[in-house]
């Protein structure tokens, strides 16, 4: 074998990357909406302004997303 016996080539592990990115992605999306979901019929339960829920259940899963992006992308 041109790489020797345990090792990865090199395209592999750039494949491997790109995959783990794009679960990320995937599922950090989905998890940022059920959490507004849920947020909002929860909300939607307590005498709080619809413009109030709305800006909460979009805003609380959007900085939980972005942290961790940032967390979770350093090396």
């Amino acid at each position: 074998m041109l790489w020797g016996e345990n090792k990865i080539p090199p395209y592999c592990r750039e494949i491997e990357k790109m995959t783990n990115k794009n679960i990320f992605y995937i599922f950090g999306v989905l998890q940022a909406i059920t959490l507004g979901l849920i947020i909002f019929f929860v909300l939607r339960t307590t005498n709080i302004g619809i413009d109030t829920n709305i800006v909460l259940s979009m805003l609380f899963p959007i900085c939980t997303l972005i942290i961790e992006y940032v967390t979770y992308s350093k090396k």
